[in-house]
């Protein structure tokens, strides 16, 4: 094994260590940006990937139950860094939010920011 994998081994093992404690279901949105704010730049990272793969799943669910609550420009593909920046303003405007597991938040944050037209029109 060359040197070049030991980072990357790192990264992982850390990634599966945040993956499988059962108490971060439920982190706080406040909890989940402190943590991100408060980290290395391997473990930014990580929380990075882990909210950007939580709002792709939500786009996801969208596409399969054709119902959208909340719409980004067409164009647009947020990275983690950005909805982690979504989730921390929408926090700082309304601090209860923070309160919320954090991926609950983060779709109202998103909800917030990217408005559907006629929301309630798409929904069953």
């Amino acid at each position: 094994m060359s040197i070049v994998w030991l980072p990357r081994i790192a990264v992982m093992a850390l990634a599966t260590f945040v993956l499988i404690q059962p108490a971060e279901a439920d982190t706080s949105a406040s909890q989940w940006i402190k943590q991100y704010r408060d980290s290395v730049a391997q473990t930014r990272q990580i929380i990075e990937r882990i909210t950007a793969a939580e709002e792709d799943g939500m786009g996801w669910h969208a596409a399969r139950t054709k119902v959208e609550t909340y719409c980004p420009p067409k164009k647009l593909s947020l990275t983690g860094n950005q909805l982690l920046d979504i989730l921390g303003r929408s926090i700082e405007s309304s601090p209860a939010l923070g309160e919320q597991p954090w991926a609950l938040a983060l779709l109202l944050s998103l909800e917030k920011t990217f408005p559907c037209p006629n929301v309630g029109a798409n929904r069953p």
